[in-house]
This record gives C-alpha cells, sequence and structure tokens, in this order.
C-alpha cells in the first residue's frame, strides 16, 4: 500500500514537473488587455424658462425665413444654421450663436412685424426680398441709413420663400391675425379692446395672441419684466405671465402630441371640440360661480366620462395648448376646466386670466379673484406650478392678483425678488425681459 502510493506520488510529481519545465521554456506570448473607455454625452437640462426663450428665437426665425424647424426650445443644427444665415443678411459676425444685442433685435423685429399692419406689408415690398427684408429695412433704420426708394411695381413675395426654399414650419397663425386687425383698426379708437371683427356680427372677438403680442411690444418698451415695486399699480404684470403660460401650454401639448400615434391637426381638433359641449354649462358659471363651489361638480363631471384620470389630463393639456396656438379661447377655458376636474387646481390661474381679460367668458374680475386664491393654494400646499420663473414666488404673486381683482390694497414687495437681467420669452409672440 505505501510503495503503491509513493508510486502514484512519484508519477504526480514526475508530471507536474515536466510541465512546470515546459512553461518556464515555452516562448511567452504578451496579451495587452485594453481597456475600452465609453464616452458619454449628458446635455445639460433646459429649464422652462430658457426652453421658452430659444422658441421664441426660433420662430422668429422661421418668420423671416430662416428655416430653424419646429419650434422646439432646443437650438439643434437646424437653428444654428438658421442664425448664421440671420447674421449674415445684418453683416453679424457669423457665428452660429446670438448675442444678446443680436437675439433682442431679432425679437424686437419680429413683434415689430406683427404689430406693423399695413407698415409691415409696405416695407416687405420696398425692399423686394420677402419678408427678410423688413430686417433689412429695421437695421437700416437703426444705423441712419436712408431708405431706397419705392418701386411702383414692388410685390411682396410670400412668407418664407426668400434666402431658401424653407420647407413648411408648423406655427401659430398669429401674424395674419395681427396683420387684419391692425389694418381694420386704423381708424379706431385707441381704447379698443384687442379683437378681430367677425363677418356678419358687429362684436369682436378678443384675440389672445393679439393680446400678448400687445403686451411683449409695452413690456419692450418698458426694459422688461415689470420689477415687483410695479407689480401692484400695472396689469401688464398679469398679462405678462398669463401669456408665458399661454407658451408652456403649447411646448406641453406639441410634446404629448408627439407620442399619439397617427394624431393629424384634423383629429386633434375634431377631438378637443368634443370638450366644447361637456363644459359649457360649467364655463358659463365661471363668470356667476365662485371658484370654491365649482370644484366639487367639476370632480364629478370627471368621475362620470369613464375615462382614466392620466387619460383625461393627457388630453385636456393637448386641447389647451392647441387652443392657444389656434387662438380659440372658449376651447382653453374647456380644456382649463377639464384640468382643475381632474384634480389639476394650478390651472385655476389660467381661469382666472380669462376671466380677468374676457377671454372666451363674460370677464368678472370677483370671480377672477376666487379662482387666483385657489390657484395659490393648491401652490402653498405643495402642487408645482405650470411654469417657473426664476426669482418669482408664484403663490404670493396670485394671492396680489386676486386682491387686485377685488379692488383691495396690493403688498407685492415680495413676489419678484430682485435679479440679473435675462429675457422671459414666449412662444412666437414676445420679448419680456426680467429684471
Amino acid at each position: 500500500g505505501g510503495f503503491a502510493e509513493a508510486l502514484i506520488g512519484s508519477t504526480i510529481g514526475t508530471i507536474i514537473g515536466n510541465e512546470i519545465h515546459r512553461n518556464a521554456t515555452r516562448p511567452r506570448t504578451r496579451v495587452i488587455v485594453r481597456e475600452r473607455t465609453r464616452t458619454r454625452v449628458v446635455r445639460p437640462r433646459i429649464d422652462s424658462f430658457t426652453r421658452a426663450q430659444n422658441r421664441e428665437v426660433q420662430v422668429a426665425l422661421n418668420y423671416f425665413g430662416f428655416n430653424s424647424g419646429a419650434p422646439d426650445g432646443v437650438l439643434g443644427r437646424r437653428s444654428r444654421a438658421a442664425i448664421r444665415r440671420y447674421q449674415a443678411l445684418l453683416d453679424f459676425p457669423v457665428t452660429g450663436h446670438l448675442t444678446e444685442a443680436e437675439r433682442a433685435f431679432l425679437i424686437a423685429s419680429y413683434n415689430r412685424a406683427l404689430a406693423g399692419g399695413v407698415e409691415t406689408e409696405r416695407l416687405i415690398a420696398r425692399e423686394g426680398i420677402g419678408v427678410s427684408g423688413l430686417l433689412v429695412a429695421y437695421n437700416d433704420e437703426r444705423l441712419g441709413r436712408d431708405a431706397p426708394a419705392a418701386s411702383s411695381d414692388a410685390v411682396a413675395p410670400r412668407p418664407g420663400s426668400d434666402l431658401e426654399a424653407a420647407d413648411e414650419v408648423p406655427h401659430r397663425d398669429a401674424s395674419a391675425e395681427t396683420t387684419e386687425v391692425a389694418t381694420a383698426e386704423d381708424s379706431a379708437s385707441e381704447t379698443e379692446k384687442p379683437g378681430i371683427m367677425v363677418f356678419g356680427s358687429d362684436k369682436p372677438t378678443l384675440s389672445m395672441a393679439k393680446f400678448c403680442a400687445e403686451i411683449g411690444i409695452r413690456s419692450a418698451a418698458n426694459g422688461g419684466l415689470l420689477p415687483a415695486s410695479s407689480l401692484k399699480d400695472s396689469e401688464d404684470a398679469l398679462g405678462e405671465q398669463f401669456c408665458l403660460l399661454d407658451s408652456e401650454a403649447i411646448a406641453t401639448s406639441r410634446a404629448l402630441v408627439e407620442a399619439v400615434p397617427g394624431a393629424t391637426a384634423e383629429t386633434i381638433q375634431a377631438t378637443c371640440e368634443t370638450f366644447l359641449p361637456e363644459l359649457r354649462p360649467f364655463a358659463v358659471k365661471l363668470a356667476t360661480d365662485p371658484a370654491e363651489a365649482m370644484t366639487g361638480p367639476l370632480a364629478d363631471w370627471a368621475a362620470g366620462t369613464g375615462a382614466s384620470i392620466a387619460s383625461l389630463t393627457q388630453t385636456a393639456q393637448i386641447c389647451l395648448g392647441h387652443a392657444y396656438d389656434t387662438d380659440n379661447a372658449e376651447m382653453a377655458v374647456s380644456a382649463a376646466l377639464a384640468l382643475v376636474a381632474v384634480g389639476q387646481q394650478s390651472y385655476g390661474e389660467i381661469l382666472a386670466a380669462h376671466l380677468a381679460q374676457g377671454f372666451g367668458v363674460a370677464a368678472n374680475r370677483s370671480r377672477a379673484a376666487s379662482w387666483y386664491d385657489l390657484s395659490a393654494a393648491a401652490l402653498e400646499s405643495g402642487t408645482e406650478p405650470i411654469v417657473l420663473v426664476d426669482g418669482l414666488d408664484r403663490a404670493a404673486f396670485l394671492r396680489d392678483a386676486a386682491r387686485r381683482m377685488r379692488g383691495e390694497p396690493v403688498d407685492a414687495a415680495d413676489a419678484l425678488q430682485d435679479r440679473p437681467a435675462t429675457t422671459l420669452t414666449t412662444f412666437g409672440k414676445k420679448p419680456v425681459k426680467s429684471k
């Protein structure tokens, strides 16, 4: 037994020894292991404030014929190319990135064009290079250059036809509306409320797009978003915030529509129109009943539809933005009511603004106050606001708005904190600078 174990041990030892020797004398292959490095590009998140600024730039570029694509608030390669063409037209340094002065001139020119009426058409015809000729005319005026002699046979090309054959870009049709209104109101009283005259009626339909265009012009003339010391003295502060909500609603709607298979403008319009008869009884009560008396019945309506809260919320958000995009005030009221019905009480601010201005509902400032208070209470309880504005305590701002609607003293000292000057913009309508 001991011999056998010794033999086995000797044999195994010989085998191991031989293997060690072979390994020692065998040519060695050097194996190099290279670590693979993966680079992940983390793009900074664009806040709603910056996105709104970018959308305003894109809409203005599209208007003047520099195709930046659909206004999504992201300045990608197409937008940078459009910026370069804008800079080249006016002999600015061609960088693809706007300086603050270049951006301010672009947005101011866009708003001037919207409000220009007959003068806008005259300048387009005079320059003879399409809508981008407005930029040339405005820039010549800024620099004190003499205007060229007008040609009697000048014809204005279609917007977007100059410089390149631009793709059709989806955007709100506020420019056409504004031009028509300005033309019709040349001899009208300056105190007349903004509106579009409808054939067959002597009653103007208030235009939200025109309202925001005019707010933008006044804000630019005032040097930007009104400071805290002026909020209690001016209705424009409420107008500025309404127009920002309008812009954010449009952006939210378009983002949601992209995720809906087969959605078209026609199907969206048809779907959103179903809200009108469903919620018209509530819309009528807006001018007579306070907000707290309506939230319960609205919640009952939502429960009675049989649709899920998530589905109702998404549909209402799509319709709210669609309503602002098409300047349909009645539809906007219905969509905002639907959002309150599903518990999104921060949208009470939108209903308050409609009541204050008479957009799609009979104007009633005392009822507007109740909706401002409802929205403020929701924010104070932790609800996210519809849009964030740096430095603005939105709940305090809405409380001040409610007091203003009721004719009570307003203390806006804490609503808007001092902050560095930036540009607060809205989709396709206005430049507003915050101070």
